[in-house]
């Protein structure tokens, strides 16, 4: 494929905040980035998918929006899209543009644009096309596929790196859209109309390595799911991790919508993979949970034994580790089992394995950790076959043995459908009913709902929001991006 540059818009100029005015990015005492936390005095920027590089869905620095306030959310601003959006909304803080310090909010929409906004009003900064395909399958409206992937952004490097539907990985200047041409774009698949970048992306910053995964639409061939490393100072692809093999079947999709997880001091990367097009399902690496060197060596891999045709490991594993616990991992399996995985001994099957949702072949999403409240909460599509578990929002506490168990759950929402992943901020859990259109806010130690968006959304929420400086993002199928605050 021809590489193209993309269109931009330019709608006001400028650049990054000088030195002074950049946010920090705190690395750990190995030189691998801990905490993807960009902050300036009191604000916090947002710089990719599940917040930070384990994904666990929770802002820690969260002041504003608690238990006593949320209740009081109104509509801030909405801005119409060039399509539906599944991304989950990017905030920079002190963005110069234009000699103004702004705070920009980032988001990608179906028709393959990616935008720039303002995050007090929604007025577009910049806009890039990034390319769409059209096909029959039904994952997004009307089969268009355009920038479902998240964006990451490299703080320091004043970048935003995202990928559409043209198979490229492209680099833009924060403030200005203008396209970075050091080695960029970067041809992630030659065969995008059937091979594509669902997934978030991933950035280690001190490794300066992005990772990227492929999947395809509706499991349609011919593709090859992969994670792919690239060297962002250079634009190059530096390794590969192929999980049916490099000349495998097809199949092998890495369908989460966080992509990889980077553990923050080794830089290991974890994926859960999706089956090969071929029997077993389980081909190679195919269905099951694979723990990556940073290079992309395979270190640990474990299939969970699940049952029924179509079991992806369908979520990103979040990485977590509570007081007196090793360090562990929560992922999903479309199997309907939420597994519990010691970090360290993958190879050895999952430490604990609850049937949360039935064997539809539905349950797909992330969870969300609560590091202070020692807490992991799960979206459920469904009801589970046997026990407890209903469809809704589940509480989990997690006890001195390190295991799960429920500690609430709130059964709402149209049963069988895929809500979006739940995130978690100061006391308050938040997620998207899927087609009933509606965010929600519970509170996150007794699941008691304290808000929801009523009738203001016009379209299904699959999309995890981003709460962040007292400010709720919401992504719809409608086309809008929604911003609440108090």
């Amino acid at each position: 494929m021809r590489h193209t540059a993309p269109i931009v818009t330019l709608c006001l100029a400028g650049t990054i905040g000088s030195a002074s005015a950049m946010p920090t990015v705190n690395l750990s005492p190995h030189g691998v980035l801990a905490r993807p936390l960009a902050r300036t005095s009191s604000k916090t920027s947002w710089v990719r998918y599940g917040y930070d590089v384990e994904r666990t869905n929770s802002n820690p620095s969260e002041t504003t929006l608690n238990p006593s306030n949320v209740g009081n959310l109104k509509l801030k601003w909405s801005k119409k899209l060039n399509g539906a959006t599944m991304t989950q909304p990017i905030l920079v803080t002190n963005v110069l543009v234009s000699g103004k310090s702004i705070d920009v909010v980032y988001e990608g929409d179906e028709a393959g644009t990616l935008w720039a906004l303002n995050a007090a009003d929604g007025a577009t900064v910049w806009t890039a096309s990034l390319g769409m395909q059209h096909n029959g399958c039904g994952q997004a409206p009307n089969g268009d596929f355009g920038v479902t992937s998240t964006p990451v952004v490299d703080v320091a490097a004043g970048r935003i790196y995202a990928a559409g539907g043209n198979g490229l990985l492209q680099a833009f200047n924060l403030a200005t859209g203008a396209t970075i041409n050091s080695g960029f774009p970067v041809q992630i698949t030659n065969i995008p109309k059937s091979e594509y970048v669902w997934s978030a992306l991933n950035l280690n910053e001190s490794l300066h390595t992005l990772y990227a995964t492929t999947a395809s639409f509706c499991d349609i061939s011919p593709y090859h799911g992969r994670v792919v490393a690239v060297d962002t100072q250079t634009g190059t692809i530096v390794a590969r991790f192929y999980v049916t093999g490099k000349k495998g079947p097809d199949g092998g999709g890495i369908w989460g919508w966080g992509g990889a997880s980077l553990e923050p001091s080794s830089g290991q990367v974890f994926v859960g993979t999706g089956n090969a097009l071929t029997s077993p399902e389980n081909y190679r690496y195919s269905d099951q949970v694979v723990k990556l060197s940073s290079a992309l060596h395979i270190l640990q891999h474990n299939y969970p034994h699940v049952s029924g045709g179509d079991v992806d490991i369908g979520s990103t594993p979040a990485l977590y580790q509570a007081s007196g616990c090793p360090a562990q991992l929560a992922v999903e399996s479309k199997s309907g089992a939420l597994l519990v995985y010691d970090q360290a001994t993958i190879r050895a099957g999952a430490f604990q394995r609850l049937q949360v949702a039935d064997m539809g072949g539905d349950f797909i999403g992330e969870t969300a950790y609560a590091a202070a409240l020692r807490m992991l909460f799960v979206s459920d599509p469904s009801d589970s076959p046997s026990g407890p578990y209903k469809h809704g929002m589940l509480g989990f506490a997690i006890g001195s043995d390190c295991k799960l168990s429920l500690n609430w759950q709130k059964t709402l929402g149209p049963s069988g459908d895929v809500p979006s992943p739940p995130v978690f901020a100061n006391g308050v859990v938040y997620y998207g009913d899927a087609s009933g259109s509606q965010e929600i806010a519970f509170n996150a130690t007794t699941g008691a709902e304290l808000w929801n968006s009523g009738s203001t959304i016009g379209g299904s929420v699959y999309a995890a929001p981003s709460v962040v400086n007292g400010r709720l993002y919401v992504s719809s199928w409608d086309g809008h991006l929604y911003v609440f605050g108090l």
